[in-house]
């Protein structure tokens, strides 16, 4: 059996009626012919060969790997050309930018959740990721970034309002970027004053060089001068979320001084059965999932308007912070590595 152009192709006799064929590489538009022992016979109609299908989409990663909405994303992978749709798992947008056959930059579209990406073009079909892009919460809700990259503690931009007490920059050892912030000392801390709010969400990095010899506040918010929420290293190693000085409950392990933690809390304005005291911590850059203590039963009559972040009690420490986040409308996510 042979197509136009004079291309051989592979068949299968299904019946003295029937032939079933695959039309062969190099085939042009035009009729076939099937060669029997009696003789050869070519078609009436026309066959019409149409170019293959581009091959799908892969996406290979993407940058950043998390986001709010509107955050610019540039995704790596292959086969782009023509693309016409990113997904962020259900959640699409048709206005992307197709820097290559192997590159597309696109804004996290609004309503996407934290799920797989996914390039669409129009006869290739579909490339998923294997990893997903975390949605965080809205950059307009973000109060302050706090990541000293400035190199300074006190710095408008990346650094506290204020400090206190003997606080420094380290560069030989930092948690995240260039710079980190350390601790030695009691009463030791930086401080940083916002508009007064409901809510607060607040995460941070976290190093211990040793376990403590007394109790250490390492995060102290505070609702118009008064200590509500903190979140205290003890003598154990462990972690306890308190109301003021009330413990409401401590981790289940000590930290491991040398590791890399997350600490975070979340404390929301109520009286009595809708107040929200959280505490969490994960090692590493590992999102927060369950507190590790929280109360409903807690009463805040007045709103969040500032937070200490290191000793801000007289107790010494050896401590290492970095990327400290506050915002108002959800708990920040871990930083890009």
């Amino acid at each position: 059996m042979k197509f136009t152009s004079n291309k051989t192709a592979t068949f299968q006799v299904v019946s003295d009626t029937q032939i079933t064929t695959t039309v062969p590489n190099g085939a042009t538009t035009g009729t076939i012919t099937v060669a029997t022992p009696s003789g050869n016979l070519t078609s009436a109609d026309t066959f019409t060969v149409t170019a293959a299908p581009p091959p799908p989409p892969v996406v290979f990663s993407f940058s950043p790997s998390q986001g709010a909405a509107g955050t610019l994303v540039t995704i790596t992978g292959s086969n782009f050309t023509g693309a016409n749709s990113v997904t962020f798992n259900t959640a699409s947008t048709s206005v992307i930018t197709i820097n290559s056959d192997t590159q597309i930059t696109v804004n996290v579209p609004a309503g996407a959740t934290t799920g797989l990406v996914s390039v669409t073009t129009p006869l290739g079909g579909t490339g998923t990721s294997s990893t997903s892009f975390t949605v965080t919460g809205s950059i307009s809700n973000r109060i302050k970034d706090i990541t000293f990259e400035n190199g300074s503690i006190t710095d408008a931009t990346t650094g506290f309002d204020t400090k206190t007490g003997t606080v420094a920059i380290t560069k030989t050892s930092p948690i995240k970027g260039a710079d980190s912030m350390t601790v030695t000392t009691g009463s030791s801390y930086g401080q940083e004053n916002y508009t007064a709010s409901d809510e607060i969400f607040i995460s941070l990095y976290l190093k211990i060089g040793a376990v403590p010899s007394g109790q250490v506040r390492l995060l102290r918010i505070a609702d118009q001068g008064t200590t509500v929420g903190a979140l205290t290293l003890e003598t154990t190693g462990k972690l306890t979320l308190r109301n003021g000085s009330t413990s409401v409950g401590a981790t289940a392990a000590a930290l491991t001084p040398g590791t890399i933690y997350r600490i975070g809390i979340h404390q929301k304005k109520g009286t009595g059965s809708n107040a929200v005291l959280e505490g969490f911590t994960v090692a590493g850059d590992a999102q927060f999932t369950t507190a590790f203590a929280s109360s409903t039963t807690q009463t805040f009559k007045t709103q969040a308007d500032s937070v200490q972040v290191g000793a801000s009690t007289s107790t010494a420490g050896n401590l290492t912070f970095d990327d400290i986040r506050l915002d108002t409308g959800a708990m920040p996510q871990p930083s890009v590595p």
